[in-house]
């Protein structure tokens, strides 16, 4: 069978040469050796020299048990990140350890950009993470992140507007039915029971209906299944939301902006740490309500950032060592309440116990998923947004919608 590579690949086969003969330069100065780590910006900006305290704490903690590791610690924000990646790498001065979201996972190690980690990681307690956190990790049976940091998507209710639709907000929805109550409800007072962000990713918003309907984009072979009987419900009921005027009327193209609260004619939306910060600083009086459920239990979306040691690396079990370091309890405590990150690492969650909206996130973490595991999934994405617009906008029914978007997928699939 022949392999296909992708220009990635090739250009990562170019890198792995050209690091060869930069092997005898890799060292640090006084024969110590460098550790190039890239993360990203986590803090808000009103943090970063807070989160800057953090990373020298981490750092000298790891120097402790390696003070001959001189580690380069690089912030790369998230626009172009991948290119950003590969062009460090391919100018001789790349990262030994980088951080990635769990979506990354499949692509990159399709790609050949990182190794797996299961050969050093047989001192760690693996039982003290989130099972949540792990799994997203995983691929080909494989361990090729080490979690850093998660967050669950849970719904923000403004409890002035729940009480003016007679509601009680010590009794927010649970189910689809409840949900859809609520929203017959709102719509009665001239409101809007949520936000639809049409023109942002799926994964906050349409890819947990389709999990609590009962299905999946691609099922555990690898097999589309977005136009089964769970994932038509979905489609059914995004276009329910928007026919009955649930949601508002320009939700066809909007960009999700986390502020959606504050617009005083929504009742709920969907968010995580980034909304709530936008809503303590706000006057907003809000709660927060748990996952909904159709079948079985509740179900959310939720992202688990990690850390993966790079192909090109020479320093991989360095990189690995670091990594490591970095989820020990009292650096998982310190880089979370830093950032406002949920602990992929039990014992470090108590972090969050005295805080009333975190502790209840952190609860429902266990009910968090990543989006599609596939190397394409970004591509999968961009085949089902159009279709769900074209069904909202009135020129597709539900099931042709779903259809549609099952035979892009599978054109997708087979050509990996």
């Amino acid at each position: 069978m022949t392999k296909k590579f992708s220009f990635f690949t090739v250009m990562f086969m170019l890198v792995a040469v050209m690091s060869l003969s930069a092997c005898s330069e890799s060292g640090g100065a006084n024969g110590s050796e460098e550790l190039a780590v890239w993360v990203a910006p986590f803090a808000s900006k009103e943090k970063v020299e807070e989160e800057d305290e953090m990373w020298n704490s981490v750092i000298a903690s790891f120097n402790e048990e390696y003070p001959n590791v001189d580690v380069a610690l690089r912030k790369i924000p998230w626009d172009n990140r991948d290119q950003k990646i590969l062009t460090g790498i391919s100018s001789g001065d790349g990262p030994d350890l980088i951080y990635i979201i769990a979506d990354a996972i499949p692509r990159y190690v399709e790609e050949e950009m990182i190794v797996p980690l299961d050969k050093y990681l047989d001192d760690m307690d693996m039982d003290d993470f989130e099972q949540s956190s792990l799994t997203p990790a995983m691929y080909n049976d494989q361990q090729y992140g080490i979690p850093l940091l998660q967050e669950a998507y849970v719904n923000f209710y403004d409890v002035d507007l729940v009480e003016e639709i007679g509601k009680d907000p010590d009794n927010l929805p649970e189910t689809w039915d409840e949900f859809e109550e609520w929203a017959k409800a709102a719509k009665d007072k001239g409101l809007y029971i949520q936000d639809y962000a049409g023109g942002s990713s799926l994964r906050q918003q349409f890819y947990p209906l389709v999990w609590q309907a009962g299905s999946d984009v691609l099922n555990e072979d690898g097999e589309v299944t977005i136009n089964d009987a769970g994932g038509l419900e979905a489609f059914k009921r995004i276009n329910e939301m928007y026919e009955n005027s649930w949601v508002p009327e320009g939700s066809i193209n909007r960009i999700k902006e986390n502020n959606e609260l504050t617009q005083e004619n929504i009742v709920s939306t969907l968010g995580s740490g980034v909304t709530l910060s936008i809503l303590q600083e706000s006057d907003i009086n809000f709660k927060i309500g748990p996952p909904l459920k159709k079948e079985g239990d509740p179900v959310t979306y939720g992202n688990t950032g990690m850390l993966a040691v790079t192909s090109t690396s020479d320093n991989q079990e360095i990189a690995a060592e670091f990594a490591k370091n970095m989820v020990e309890e009292e650096n998982q405590k310190q880089f979370n309440e830093t950032t406002m990150y949920i602990p992929p690492l039990k014992s470090a969650q108590s972090i969050h116990d005295n805080d009333e909206y975190l502790s209840e996130i952190t609860s429902y973490m266990q009910y968090a998923r990543s989006g599609v595991k596939h190397p394409s999934n970004n591509e999968i994405m961009e085949q089902i947004r159009p279709e769900i617009q074209a069904m909202l906008g009135g020129d597709k029914t539900p099931k042709e919608a779903a259809d549609n978007a099952a035979e892009k997928i599978r054109k997708i699939v087979d050509n990996n």
